[in-house]
């Protein structure tokens, strides 16, 4: 249990506790105070993959014709078992790094108000305590399991015969063992990794929700023009690897329907456009919840610099046009520098963003998102091309 004022009582953790967890460490895939996530990733890859390896190579189609039929040429496969439930885990150590320093940044830089600390831990702890349910990884689970078998039936009715099955005549299914192996296990897992996740993201919306409401004291004039949230604004990139591993699993299926689906990349720029659209404002939704108070602190600022500037130019007047002493007294002095100092403060004020978005956050997750769906989009498009493209967009 953290203690009340204690550092670790104002960090969420997004990679740690609940039952998952616990029983990677009776597997021995996980020690006290170690995440292990190489070794994590290589084991669920490997749960994933090779079975449908060998069962695929015994029932004949591991590299069968048809394409995208066989389990070696299916890229959806790939980008799910071998990729996506392997980053999963990778990523969890940093992510975990990466959102703690966030989470201790609001006290330790003096956003939250010495008299709300213990609600922010509260908050905090509330958080941790979501985080470490077991009803909602059993609830995680249980769906896994059904929307897993349902998948990989409802792909037999798309693409059929493939290495998991066929479609008979009469509608009927009928599903490979290495078909069986994806439906009751690989994809069952693949998406447990994926909806815990999003799951643990979903706790940190609240958080950051609940956190906005409480009262920060945001500085205007900070020089991040964020009023000194921006390193709120830096939370994406922890993100980062989350988006690219879902995005290789679009980009997958993309690849698939334009290699051996007979669709031209024009009819997917609609559907691309809405992914990346979508998942942008997954990311940046909780930096919305910050508009508010970042919105209030700049116009009550605007309004206190500038009676400060109507005093302080007043007084300027009195002092160096007429000659006269300032009937007000001011904090500093009333000469010439004092009037760039104060106009720079203003601007600052001014320039200030009403969202604390910033390119550490948002860069990295652009290049996530986008860097898999490029290598989609060159299986039609020349590379050569589509950098042109990006350049004169960028430009």
């Amino acid at each position: 249990m953290s203690q009340p004022g204690s550092e670790e009582a104002q960090v969420f953790s997004i990679a740690r506790g609940a039952p998952f967890l616990r029983f990677q460490e009776r597997l021995g895939l996980v020690g006290p105070g170690s995440l292990a996530a190489a070794r994590r990733g290589l084991f669920f890859a490997a749960l994933c993959w090779l079975p449908l390896l060998v069962l695929a190579a015994v029932d004949g189609t591991l590299l069968s014709p048809g394409g995208g039929g066989s389990l070696l040429l299916d890229l959806s496969a790939y980008a799910r078992f071998l990729a996506a439930v392997p980053i999963f885990l990778l990523i969890e150590p940093r992510a975990d790094v990466r959102i703690a320093r966030v989470g201790r940044e609001f006290v330790a830089g003096g956003l939250v108000p010495r008299a709300r600390i213990e609600d922010f831990e509260s908050l905090v702890a509330d958080a941790n305590r979501r985080r470490d349910s077991g009803f909602a990884e059993a609830v995680i689970a249980g769906v896994s399991a059904l929307v897993g078998s349902t998948w990989v039936r409802a792909s037999l009715r798309l693409a059929s015969p493939s290495w998991a099955g066929r479609l008979a005549e009469d509608g009927a299914i009928h599903l490979s063992p290495a078909g069986w192996w994806a439906a009751l296990v690989a994809s069952p897992v693949f998406l447990f990794l994926l909806l815990r996740w999003l799951w643990r993201f979903l706790l940190w919306v609240l958080l950051m929700r609940r956190i906005a409401a409480l009262g920060i004291e945001v500085v205007p004039t900070h020089p991040d023009r964020c009023g000194g949230l921006a390193f709120v604004g830096q939370y994406p990139a922890a993100f980062s690897g989350f988006a690219f591993a879902i995005s290789t699993v679009v980009a997958a299926a993309l690849a698939r329907l334009l290699l051996w689906g007979g669709t031209r990349i024009e009819d997917m720029q609609w559907a691309v456009g809405a992914w990346v659209v979508a998942i942008f404002a997954l990311f940046l939704l909780p930096l919305f919840f910050f508009a508010r108070p970042l919105r209030i602190a700049k116009q009550q600022a605007l309004l206190d610099y500038a009676a400060l500037s109507l005093r302080h130019n007043r007084a300027f007047e009195q002092r160096w046009i007429r000659g006269t002493m300032p009937t007000e007294e001011m904090l500093g002095s009333q000469d010439p520098s004092s009037l760039a100092d104060l106009a720079t403060a203003y601007q600052a004020v001014k320039a200030m963003r009403g969202v604390p978005v910033v390119a550490e956050g948002l860069v990295p997750l652009a290049i996530a998102v986008a860097l898999p769906l490029a290598c989609a989009a060159a299986t039609q498009v020349p590379v050569r091309t589509m950098l042109m493209a990006l350049r004169k967009f960028v430009l």
